[in-house]
């Protein structure tokens, strides 16, 4: 049952506190409270873990198909498909109460962009999961609309679109790679149409072509970002370039963590590098003075 709800995947929703630094940095209004914080992160976990649920509840079928994914819960028979609903209708109903108490408007408005887009993604008739290209997109749209919630948490201040955009167009490049790299750990095209219906429309190349487009978007954004909020991060930028390549080499790899982000403790070396270039970012950003200007 807890396997269900992968809580460990909670690590994602950091873009809740990442969106409050953000606030906290830019927005002079913005005020800092940190019971309140932790309690929409908690409320934002217990999202994640609806959602969870009720994607391997309605996937069951079709994670029969994968080479690891049959080993779930419910494939496997060690889980009852309607207790796993039942739970997540619980929890949806749990997460939404904890943030309406918040009475917040802005950050309900949020946190419901959030929940709207996990049923969207699962349920039938829509069930975007199933369309293509949009499946990837939907799901992309997430991780800003976490940072969304976390900058309403400490303000009531405009979220600047470009960082909005940028983020977006980061997820939707790693979420094309995700598919890129199923589709090659599978192999058998009939068997991977099988796991996911919109994998039908993909291939390879097309694959790495939005793979393309979006890191291009975002290397766009990102530029615009320095020019508009911190010209010190140009000094990052070689080290972006070596992160994107690095993510595409990884993509090609059968086994990689892009399929299961918590495979990324195993490749140590890339770990390292993400929290060297973190450092790097968060460091230029909180520098007080230009170091370069153009």
């Amino acid at each position: 049952m807890l396997k269900t709800l992968r809580w460990r995947r909670w690590y994602i929703n950091v873009y809740v506190i990442v969106g409050a630094l953000l606030a906290l940095h830019l927005d002079a209004g913005a005020t800092l409270d940190i019971p309140r914080l932790v309690f929409v992160l908690v409320a934002v976990c217990v999202l994640s873990s609806a959602n969870y649920a009720l994607n391997e509840a309605l996937d069951a079928q079709a994670d029969a198909h994968h080479p690891e994914k049959k080993n779930r819960s419910i494939p496997m028979g060690a889980v009852n498909r309607s207790a796993i609903v039942l739970v997540a209708v619980i929890l949806y109903l749990v997460g939404a109460a904890m943030i309406v108490l918040t009475q917040a408007y802005l950050l309900v408005l949020a946190y419901s962009c959030l929940l709207l887009s996990g049923l969207a993604y699962n349920i039938p008739p829509i069930r975007l999961k199933d369309v293509a290209y949009a499946d990837f997109i939907l799901e992309a749209v997430n991780s800003p609309i976490r940072l969304l919630i976390g900058w309403f948490t400490v303000s009531t201040s405009v979220f600047p679109a470009s960082i909005f955009v940028a983020v977006w167009a980061f997820t939707i490049f790693l979420m094309a790679a995700k598919h890129f790299a199923e589709i090659r750990f599978i192999g058998d095209y009939e068997r991977a149409v099988l796991y996911r219906k919109s994998f039908r429309f993909y291939d390879e190349r097309n694959l790495l072509l939005a793979m393309v487009g979006a890191v291009s978007a975002f290397m766009f954004m990102l530029g615009v970002l320095v020019v508009r909020y911190e010209k010190n991060l140009i000094i990052s930028m070689p080290l972006f370039i070596v992160f994107i390549v690095w993510l595409f080499v990884i993509a090609y790899q059968k086994q990689s963590f892009i399929q299961n982000p918590e495979r990324v403790l195993s490749n140590k070396y890339f770990l390292l590098f993400l929290i060297l270039l973190i450092g790097i970012v968060i460091g230029l950003g909180l520098y007080p003075r230009n170091i370069v200007n153009f």
